[in-house]
């Protein structure tokens, strides 16, 4: 689990120059479709918690202890059956498809949650919609990015991931 955190916390830093290109996203749909959803949800934990070690506390941990999860739950009950049909190229553009729009909603889920922490009872639409609108080029950018990675390097890390727990025994 230690290894699957620390990769996903490298990936993260290793592109972090770029505006919100990052390959979490990626490693997270992958680790699920390889690992199952129980280990790739506690690395998506563990994830998390190293990166708020490493900034801070603040309300995007609440965030991501319930998006990056979230992620995984999704493509387990989304992809994790495509892997059953051996058309790689479809589920390489399946995963494609949902990495893109989970960069897009990623602002808005974000939204969500910080609404909660920062705008009153009466005023919870409108701050999420204006915190929402107001990154909305960045989740653009952060979606492109997502399609990308995942149609260059979904299934030669598939592939590494699944011969790497073949030779580790890994059920």
């Amino acid at each position: 689990m230690g290894v699957l955190s620390a990769l996903l916390t490298v990936g993260k830093l290793s592109l972090r120059f770029l505006a919100n290109i990052e390959v979490v996203t990626l490693l997270l749909m992958v680790y699920t479709m390889a690992l199952g959803w129980r280990r790739a949800v506690l690395a998506a934990i563990v994830f998390s918690l190293v990166e708020m070690f490493l900034y801070g506390i603040n309300t995007w941990v609440v965030m991501y202890l319930l998006i990056w999860p979230a992620l995984v739950l999704i493509t387990a009950a989304l992809c994790k059956p495509l892997l059953r049909l051996r058309r790689w190229w479809a589920l390489a553009l399946v995963v494609a498809a949902l990495a893109g729009v989970y960069g897009l909603l990623f602002g808005f889920l974000c939204a969500l949650v910080q609404a909660c922490f920062f705008a009153g009872s009466r005023g919870y639409w409108a701050y999420m919609l204006a915190y929402w609108m107001a990154g909305l080029p960045f989740d653009a950018a952060h979606a492109a990015g997502n399609v990308i990675l995942s149609l260059i390097l979904f299934t030669p890390l598939l592939n590494l991931l699944r011969m790497i727990r073949s030779k580790l025994h890994l059920a």
